[in-house]
């Protein structure tokens, strides 16, 4: 079984022996391997059609435990919420609580963190998908990962990103300020200051955030003004990068 098989014989596998670590193992990297080589909205859907999106989640609730699983149903479900019916699916069938469970168990592993991140990002593109991370610790279980990896370019990105996202709301923000994702954001920042991705991602995460008079003091000790001024030098010509960071200075004047 491998990323060269029908999609058909690969879900067949992961029906057969759902308990199984091993069919799991097997079936979720074709599967992710699979998907990745027709990156296409109608292989998406062909996906969802099948039952892919059902059968991931079950791997990720029965098998949370094992890293391997963990990594690449998540990079599998990270394709497939591409589309809209995916992400719904998977939402309806609790996909994102299965994907922050994973991060949570595997904060220590960067595949496991990168993916996991990946993933929620686009299951919580939609409001539904930010209410529930939100309301199972996504905003908690993605900080943990960036302070674990803060040091890693991707994680970084994905992270920084997802955080952007969920503190969108009051609730994601009051989140991001407890739990210490003000700092964290704030060293990745720092780490990976050459990044326009990481960049603009941290930026926008503590450009949101700040919109919490309260947290604002936290910002400020973290040094997210100072970070602001330096992006605005160091990427002059990023646009997206210049507005967000002219947001975040606004809000800390």
């Amino acid at each position: 079984m491998s990323a060269s098989s029908s999609l058909a014989e690969i879900i067949s596998l992961l029906k057969q022996q759902p308990h199984s670590v091993q069919h799991c193992r097997t079936a979720c990297t074709a599967l992710a391997g699979h998907i990745e080589l027709d990156q296409s909205d109608a292989m998406y859907q062909r996906a969802v059609d099948a039952g892919a999106v059902e059968l991931l989640v079950d791997c990720l609730r029965v098998h949370k435990m094992d890293q391997i699983i963990c990594h690449h149903a998540c990079w599998a479900l990270t394709y497939i919420a591409r589309a809209d019916t995916g992400r719904v699916k998977a939402i309806a069938c609790g996909g994102v609580e299965a994907v922050v469970d994973c991060l949570r168990v595997h904060r220590a592993d960067k595949d496991v963190c990168d993916r996991g991140c990946w993933a929620l990002s686009n299951l919580a593109f939609s409001e539904a998908g930010q209410v529930n991370a939100i309301g199972c610790g996504g905003v908690e279980a993605v900080v943990d990962c960036l302070r674990v990896h803060r040091a890693d370019k991707d994680v970084c990105d994905r992270g920084c990103w997802m955080l952007s996202s969920l503190a969108f709301s009051e609730v994601g923000k009051f989140k991001a300020v407890g739990c210490g994702g003000v700092e964290v954001v704030a060293d990745c920042l720092q780490l990976h200051s050459q990044d326009s991705d990481v960049t603009l991602y941290a930026i926008w995460a503590l450009a949101n955030i700040a919109a919490l008079v309260s947290g604002r003091p936290q910002l400020k000790q973290a040094g997210a003004h100072r970070a602001a001024e330096q992006a605005l030098q160091q990427f002059k010509h990023n646009k997206d990068i210049c507005e967000e960071a002219e947001r975040l200075r606004s809000q800390l004047s």
